[in-house]
């Protein structure tokens, strides 16, 4: 595949399938490749995304290559993923279901947003993303009821405890005409954000 692809070609890997030392044996394999760089989540397979995404490994890795390596696995704030780069020495971050619960994930870690959104600013935010989202769902999938899936699909990602109550009234919303109105009316309740 390194000699078919004219572009960087990169590799994506779980730690191992049972054993998270698995990756250990296969590095000289991916240098000896010409492989770029490589994305780790270090987890195996069978723990899926149970338990921690054990960065211990993702240094380890760095230390024992000479490639690259860009750390994926429970970066869920700005904070995380400065402490996981500063811990691991990785060359970078992947951001996968954080961004969708937090879209600016990537402006807070290159210091363009806040690192963390007050409660009022997370509701802007939530508010803009979807509503962006919709415009964007109605050009590419069949039909409002199809892209209020897609949309509920979204927010299954979003975890913020103030954000609660108005989430769960987008979840029940049974068109996407009732998910845009009560989108506009979307507020945060600071006694959950408090729990």
């Amino acid at each position: 595949m390194r000699q078919a692809s004219r572009g960087s070609f990169s590799v994506k890997l779980r730690a191992g399938y049972y054993d998270p030392e698995q990756v250990f044996g296969l590095l000289q394999m991916f240098e000896d490749a010409g492989v770029d760089f490589l994305i780790l989540h270090p987890r195996t397979v069978v723990q899926k995304y149970a338990g921690s995404a054990d960065h211990r490994i993702t240094a380890e890795v760095v230390r024992q290559t000479r490639l690259p390596v860009i750390a994926n696995g429970d970066i869920t704030s700005a904070a995380v993923g400065k402490a996981v780069l500063e811990q691991t020495a990785a060359a970078g971050l992947m951001l996968g279901r954080q961004a969708i619960a937090d879209p600016w994930l990537f402006s807070r870690l290159r210091g363009i947003a806040p690192q963390q959104a007050q409660p009022a600013e997370r509701v802007a935010e939530l508010r803009s993303y979807l509503k962006e989202l919709t415009g964007r769902y109605q050009q590419i999938f069949c039909g409002d009821h199809q892209v209020l899936c897609k949309l509920k699909e979204t927010l299954a990602f979003t975890d913020d405890p103030a954000l609660k109550h108005g989430v769960t009234a987008l979840r029940r919303a049974k068109t996407l005409e009732a998910f845009t109105a009560r989108l506009e009316t979307l507020d945060w309740n600071p006694e959950q954000g408090r729990s």
